[in-house]
């Protein structure tokens, strides 16, 4: 199996398993928090891409088999590198930095816990807490609009969506009740 470079002094990989099957690669997550492929014919190894979804945490994507599979790393390192404990389900960084997913970087906490670092992430950030709800981009004449016109069936989702600045998801979740539920149609 050929070497990825630049190697990591100390670093040491575990094979990931999946619901799926795998095909004809293998993965493996190292303890300093990087993902590779193996292919299982000719052994050459490829680190794999690491995104950041918006509040910085780092995920990885695999296409097995025709599915689509994603996950965090910091769960995975959790899952396979640290030492499951009563009542500390959470994952925390130590540093405070999302992207750093060395081993020796993550922690588990309780939630009594989780919330001290929570508070103590948004200081170091200079994060404000909202008051009074969120900012919405629709108020309840516009839901009570959106509402009345899904009622009529005449108007597409999408026009909705694109007409109240809002994505076609929200308007299904208008729909259903689950955003909203408590806002009638207009009359």
């Amino acid at each position: 199996m050929g070497h990825i470079e630049p190697v990591i002094r100390g670093e040491r990989w575990k094979q990931l398993s999946f619901t799926v099957p795998m095909g004809d690669k293998e993965y493996f997550l190292s303890n300093h928090g990087r993902v590779k492929s193996v292919d299982i014919n000719t052994g050459k190894e490829r680190l794999l891409k690491i995104y950041y979804d918006r509040l910085q945490y780092a995920r990885v994507n695999l296409k097995i088999k025709g599915k689509d599979i994603s996950f965090y790393i910091h769960k995975k390192m959790a899952e396979y590198f640290l030492n499951p404990i009563e009542g500390k389900e959470n994952i925390i960084h130590k540093n405070l930095n999302r992207k750093d997913n060395r081993k020796s970087n993550l922690k588990l906490v309780s939630d009594k816990q989780r919330r001290a670092y929570v508070k103590e992430r948004a200081e170091k950030f200079d994060f404000k807490q909202k008051v009074g709800g969120g900012n919405y981009k629709l108020t309840e004449a516009n839901v009570a609009m959106i509402k009345k016109y899904l009622k009529t069936g005449k108007t597409r989702k999408k026009m909705l969506a694109k007409r109240f600045g809002v994505t076609h998801t929200q308007i299904n979740r208008i729909e259903s009740g689950e955003n909203w539920g408590h806002v009638k149609p207009a009359k």
